[in-house]
């Protein structure tokens, strides 16, 4: 018998190598075949914030997925009944019906549709989730990579294996919480007492402030430099409109995060903003620019501005202005749901007042909340804290004016916000 070596091996090395290609493009060609013949998964997203609801739709129908979008439970619910759903991935804090509302339903009507919720609200977490009938939940912030891996794990576990996923989730979420009451056991020390081992104690409502007030200053810092990368990779982009449209959206949400810094250092009074002399109309044109992008498509948003208004000036801080007619606006866009929503910005003048009216056709304010809404934060189930109208009146009011609210006769609520003019403060 004769062994070959050396050189003789190589036509027979060759042609394994040329036979394992040649089986390799085989195999790419069947999976690319069952791709194609396999439907696209149809994703319904359930999100109030367009921003993010545009986000999330994109990326997933990157990933090769079919993606229909609601702004609240109401419209997911319909687009469920609708048919042909796969797998519903929702918010939970959102207007007129909440995520959880929604998957309560969803899961005693549809049992054998995934749903997905997630919150970026510390009051939610997992157990409560599950427990309405979800088969995950993912705590914002959450990477894209991570949001996939939940929905294909949901698909998969669609064909007789959701309340397995379930459960198991559920099973998860109770040891973790199980932990850390264990180690809260471990800290209170042997009778309990909090105290007794507590390695700092509790911050002072000065020291709270100092705190609130460092992270500010870091975060704008953060902001800044985050604003100047994304005007150089538009001007690096200038062939991509895609590209550029990311980099807006980006633009706008920091702006978004801005106002939510604004409205946290409002609300524990600290970093007094710098007065100056502010025009009302420029803030309502700069509100709407932000505030567009997140009404719902069917919605319309309109200015009007009587003759007088564009030379009305008022004395406050230009960005504290902002967050309160920005918090207004969004209020409204968020109560409309269905089509023909509409809200309509005015600005008006007297003698003595600069008037911003925001007005929307939805369903107004309920009764019992009116006018608890000024007077303290409200928290509403499956919405959140309400804290934007309590702070803008709380603003408006140091500034020497007032906001108030109502239910308009025609139906509708109507917000008004009323400043004095600057002129009569000796400045205008």
């Amino acid at each position: 018998m004769r062994i070959q070596t050396g050189p003789e091996l190589a036509p027979s090395a060759e042609r394994l190598r040329e036979r394992a290609g040649h089986l390799l493009e085989k195999e790419k060609q069947a999976v690319s075949e069952r791709n194609e013949e396999r439907p696209k998964a149809h994703v319904l997203v359930v999100e109030d914030e367009h921003a993010l609801r545009e986000l999330v739709s994109r990326f997933l129908e990157r990933e090769g997925c079919h993606v229909s979008q609601a702004s609240n439970g109401e419209e997911g619910l319909r687009c469920v009944c609708a048919g042909n759903i796969d797998v519903v991935i929702t918010d939970i804090t959102m207007p007129v019906m909440n995520g959880i509302e929604l998957t309560e339903r969803l899961h005693e009507r549809f049992p054998d549709i995934p749903v997905i919720l997630y919150s970026g609200f510390s009051e939610y977490t997992e157990r409560p989730a599950i427990e309405a009938g979800a088969v995950a939940f993912l705590e914002k912030p959450f990477s894209a990579e991570q949001m996939l891996a939940t929905v294909q794990e949901a698909l998969a576990a669609r064909e007789g294996g959701l309340e397995i996923l379930r459960l198991r989730h559920l099973t998860e979420s109770l040891s973790r919480e199980n932990e850390v009451l264990r180690r809260g056991r471990q800290r209170s020390g042997p009778r309990g007492d909090s105290t007794a081992a507590s390695p700092t104690a509790p911050l002072d409502a000065e020291m709270s402030r100092d705190v609130c007030a460092a992270v500010a200053h870091s975060l704008r810092g953060e902001y800044a430099h985050i604003g100047d990368a994304v005007r150089e990779i538009a001007v690096l982009a200038q062939d991509s409109e895609e590209i550029r449209d990311e980099c807006e959206a980006i633009r706008r949400s920091v702006e978004h995060s801005k106002l939510a810094l604004r409205r946290l250092l409002d609300y524990v009074d600290v970093g007094q903003p710098i007065f100056e002399q502010v025009s009302l109309v420029d803030v309502v044109k700069r509100a709407e620019v932000l505030a567009a992008p997140r009404i719902k498509s069917h919605t319309s948003l309109s200015i009007s501005v009587d003759q007088d208004a564009g030379t009305a000036i008022v004395l406050g801080n230009e960005e504290q202005l902002l967050e309160v007619v920005f918090e207004i606006a969004n209020n409204a866009g968020k109560a409309l749901s269905g089509t023909g929503g509409s809200i309509e910005v005015g600005v008006e003048t007297t003698d003595t007042e600069v008037l911003v009216t925001v007005k929307d056709n939805g369903p107004g304010f309920p009764e019992d909340l009116s006018g608890a809404i000024l007077e303290q934060p409200v928290r509403s189930r499956g919405k959140g804290l309400g804290i934007g109208l309590y702070l803008s009146r709380r603003i408006a009011r140091d500034l020497g004016g007032d906001l108030t609210v109502e239910n308009a006769p025609e139906g509708g609520a109507l917000v008004t916000l009323r400043l004095p003019r600057a002129k009569n403060l000796g400045v205008e």
